[in-house]
């Protein structure tokens, strides 16, 4: 079979213990079945407890910011033909991987599996391409926006007072009467009526 995103071809290696995938002779990207992928974590969780982390590392140290999406055009399923839907993999990394539906497969470049392997929070390939895991990603890169602008915008210093403010509002128990003593222009005309 052809490769997705050069002229290589992919061939079945095993690219962790225990999992097969199809791997590009030539750019080393990764065709990669999710259900035999699932099939697999399931495999590993029984040896390897959630916070151990060594089942995934590779040996080629890779940061994020390197993690340059090296097929950012739209790519066809070498089997079925269909397009591909790109899906991030974190609010923090610019890498996406594409995956055809129809037939429940991923795409990875080499440095995106290689990231894939080394993170411990993108580990979960099916929970990062749930809907769930799509929306708590674009959730996290609004917030991550918003704390910029806020930044930006009040200092950091006053931000990081105000936000220690908030956090002390939320939980206390006066939090109406505190707000309502903030806002008003002049709190203590208030009492003597």
């Amino acid at each position: 079979m052809k490769c997705i995103s050069c002229a290589g071809e992919l061939e079945s290696r095993e690219v962790q213990q225990g999992l097969r995938a199809e791997v590009c002779n030539q750019c080393e990207g990764v065709w990669l079945d999710l259900v035999n992928y699932q099939r697999w974590q399931k495999k590993s969780a029984l040896t390897v407890q959630d916070d151990d982390v060594s089942a995934f590392n590779h040996p080629l140290p890779i940061e994020a910011g390197e993690v340059i999406e090296s097929s950012p055009t739209a790519l066809f399923c070498p089997e079925c033909s269909s397009l591909l839907q790109k899906y991030r993999l974190s609010a923090h990394l610019p890498a996406r991987i594409d995956r055809c539906l129809p037939c429940s497969k991923v795409w990875l470049d080499a440095a995106e599996w290689q990231l894939v392997c080394q993170q411990p929070t993108t580990t979960n390939l099916v929970q990062v391409l749930s809907d769930q895991g799509q929306r708590q990603i674009r959730t996290t890169e609004t917030r991550e926006r918003m704390v910029a602008i806020y930044q930006q915008r009040f200092g950091e210093a006053d931000y990081a007072q105000i936000e220690q403010m908030r956090t002390w509002l939320a939980v206390h128990p006066q939090k109406s009467q505190l707000l309502a003593y903030l806002s008003a222009s002049d709190p203590y005309s208030a009492i003597d009526k």
